[in-house]
């Protein structure tokens, strides 16, 4: 357990940067998932900090239920679905809010992957809005970058009792 927790934290302080080239091979060749969403959207969704998040909120989640639940006959996809991740729904939500902020705003992989403009994101339209050749201002730029922050500013603030929670019970123990 302390070699998955040790190994996960490794893994936090390796730059992103470095698996690009791997997860784009991987990607294109291999799923062919190049100029699609499901390569703009999958690749963000799993990360190390994600499954350090979960094992440690799992960690902490009361031995007490799981065997009081297994007496009265449960399953371990029972124990999962009807213990675990109600329990678990306030870092699940935060999880999912952080890792949405995280990809809202990414450029370096919509750069890599999409190459057809149909598959552009906010932040790759913002960018190429930059562009020398083009006809847009900077007033036109600023109030793009503005309207991009308006989504997750809504959506921080509709699932905000959930970040608070979820990050509050992340560091208590029993």
């Amino acid at each position: 357990m302390l070699f998955r927790s040790i190994m996960a934290m490794i893994a936090l302080l390796v730059p992103k940067t470095v698996f690009l080239v791997p997860l784009y091979l991987f990607c294109a060749k291999d799923l062919n998932w190049l100029n699609t969403f499901k390569g703009l959207i999958v690749p963000g969704l799993a990360d190390a900090f994600g499954l350090f998040m979960l094992t440690e909120n799992m960690k902490g989640l009361p031995r007490d239920l799981f065997d009081a639940a297994s007496v009265d006959g449960a399953n371990h996809f029972q124990l999962y679905y009807k213990v675990a991740l109600p329990l678990s729904k306030n870092i699940i939500v935060t999880l999912i809010i952080l890792i949405f902020m995280r990809t809202w705003g990414n450029l370096t992989w919509p750069m890599i992957i999409a190459s057809n403009q149909q598959y552009y994101t906010v932040s790759r339209i913002i960018n190429w809005f930059n562009q020398p050749d083009t006809w847009v201002t900077t007033d036109n730029i600023m109030a793009a970058n503005f309207m991009a922050s308006i989504p997750p500013i809504l959506i921080f603030i509709f699932f905000q009792q959930y970040v608070m929670k979820g990050i509050a019970y992340t560091g208590l123990k029993e």
